[in-house]
């Protein structure tokens, strides 16, 4: 019985965390990993239209 006990506990606590952890990450609704994406992209798109890629040869 004491295993189990200390089972729900340690299960407990992980969801506590996960739960902490989302409710600090999203408090105004943002996507941290969208944000990023995009923001890649658009410096990839930036440096495409610079000329910057121009010159590279892919192998």
């Amino acid at each position: 019985m004491k295993k189990n006990d200390s089972m729900a506990a340690a299960i407990s606590a992980v969801i506590s965390y996960i739960k902490a952890e989302k409710r600090q990450g999203d408090t105004h609704g943002i996507n941290r990993w969208g944000v990023s994406g995009r923001q890649f992209q658009m410096q990839t798109r930036n440096q495409m239209q610079s000329k910057s890629f121009h010159g590279w040869k892919l192998r």
